[in-house]
């Protein structure tokens, strides 16, 4: 079976106001991947792209596919379910705005059910930093991880988990709702998005740059 490619689509061209539909074509940019979730703009025209099975690999200037993944983070998540639909894996990254000087990038992925957590609830949404040593071929050093934030999860999907940095350099995350369908199952009645007391159904923003005493990040004091 042929694995999914990955795609860029673009706009060719925009005609006078509503005179007639965008015309959009689309050009194939690699092939081999699994389920490719995100692009991102590296070094010398190259590009990471992140493989929700987990990998982050890497595209060069050509646009060639490495062979070697710049990072294996298979043994890190939650069982998948290959095979079938599943929202759980590898889920996002990002490089610090000061990437070129500190080298480093943060991930968000599905975790195997932390302990204390609800015995019957599914995962763990992982919000981590690592390092990306300067070098060629670029490997993001696995045992660099430090785990920043934790959010347990009742259900495999509605996962979110996006990462992007703001203007004032804080990191800027999205949670899903904690999964299911029709808000039914494990939440309040009101659903997670409204229920103050949880980080399921949010979009936080920490400040990675400026821990505080008893966390590995601090709370800006405008949030």
């Amino acid at each position: 079976m042929k694995l999914p490619a990955l795609l860029l689509a673009s706009v060719l061209s925009l005609p006078a106001l509503f005179a007639e539909a965008p015309k959009v074509s689309l050009q194939l940019v690699a092939e081999g991947l699994t389920s490719p979730l995100t692009l991102i703009p590296f070094t010398d025209g190259q590009k990471l792209v992140v493989d929700q099975v987990g990998y982050v690999r890497l595209l060069d200037s050509q646009d060639k596919l490495a062979s070697e993944p710049v990072l294996t983070w298979t043994n890190k998540l939650a069982k998948i379910s290959l095979g079938s639909f599943d929202e759980r894996g590898l889920i996002d990254l990002v490089l610090h705005p000061k990437f070129k000087k500190n080298r480093r990038v943060f991930i968000t992925y599905s975790a195997a059910l932390r302990a204390g957590a609800p015995a019957d609830w599914d995962n763990t949404m992982r919000v981590a930093e690592l390092t990306l040593p300067a070098g060629s071929p670029p490997r993001i050093d696995p045992a660099s991880e430090k785990v920043l934030l934790e959010v347990d999860k009742p259900y495999n999907n509605h996962n979110s988990g996006r990462l992007a940095f703001g203007p004032e350099g804080h990191l800027y995350i999205s949670v899903g709702d904690g999964g299911n369908a029709h808000d039914q199952g494990k939440r309040p009645a009101t659903g997670n998005g409204q229920n103050l007391q949880t980080h399921l159904g949010k979009l936080l923003r920490i400040d990675v740059d400026h821990p505080s005493k008893d966390k590995p990040y601090g709370i800006p004091k405008d949030n």
